[in-house]
């Protein structure tokens, strides 16, 4: 185990490669100067971000391409990024049960080892393409786990022209499974909503020069026809990159931070 402040990466045994990246936030000037002592401060139960990483990525890229300790210690959250592999947060056909680990055993393990709240209203999880399309996932057929769930630039339709050159045919049976396991009702996003009364609050954010944009607009449909509390964020290129997705991530935290504050939502 390394601690760097209050970062901590560990390894946990169970599916794949079962690592994560955590932070807790730190008693800071900010605590004090707003009345609040230290005691109180870890007397309590933080509140925690799941927080997936997309296609090609391990759990220590949102620490190395965004500025996520300083925007969380600001919302006042805890965040644990675990590494899901390329497997879009289901249980693969052929390979690990990441649906299982994810939603069972990794947060009983972080329940046991850290000061996270287990209470649904203080859990959200959210992720970047691949991982936008788990987290929604997880949250629409999981909603008693979750409270928010956000998505950037997630790859909302697993259709292979909309998909990235990450993927092809073999990768997809070996996930979904083979003969267009990947169409079954359980993976299609769009359809999940229906199903659920429990309704987790939802926030999209996506450029106009993703594949998917015109995905996360349908899917935002579907929320409002079926109830949902959600948010589109739409962006034009006006960045890229590294440097689009820690704006993205700073704008969801600030929602997330706001929605749980009970503030205005539009932003």
């Amino acid at each position: 185990m390394v601690i760097e402040m209050a970062r901590i990466q560990m390894n946990y045994p169970g599916v794949g490669n079962a690592s994560m990246d955590i932070f807790i936030p730190e008693y800071s000037g900010a605590e004090e100067r707003a009345g609040i002592t230290e005691e109180d401060f870890y007397g309590g139960k933080f509140p925690v971000l799941w927080l997936l990483h997309g296609e090609g990525e391990n759990c220590s890229d949102w620490f190395r391409f965004t500025l996520l300790e300083e925007y969380a210690a600001q919302a006042g959250i805890a965040v644990v990024c675990p590494t899901i592999e390329n497997s879009f947060g289901v249980n693969v056909k052929r390979g690990d049960p990441w649906e299982s680990f994810l939603t069972g055993n990794l947060r009983t393990a972080v329940y046991s080892m850290f000061p996270f709240s287990e209470k649904r209203e203080d859990n959200f999880i959210a992720g970047i393409s691949m991982g936008g399309y788990a987290a929604l996932r997880l949250a629409l057929r999981y909603p008693a786990l979750y409270s928010i769930a956000g998505s950037i630039d997630g790859i909302l339709s697993l259709e292979e022209d909309m998909l990235s050159y990450w993927w092809n045919r073999e990768q997809l049976d070996y996930i979904f499974g083979e003969q267009g396991g990947e169409k079954s009702a359980k993976y299609q996003l769009l359809l999940l909503p229906k199903a659920e009364k429990e309704k987790p609050a939802i926030y999209l954010t996506c450029d106009k020069s993703n594949r998917q944009f015109e995905e996360n607009r349908k899917m935002k449909k579907e929320l409002d026809q079926n109830g949902y509390e959600s948010i589109l964020k739409e962006t034009d290129g006006e960045d890229e990159g590294s440097e689009r997705r820690n704006r993205q991530l700073k704008e969801m935290l600030l929602w997330i931070s706001r929605k749980r504050n009970g503030e205005a939502q539009n932003l």
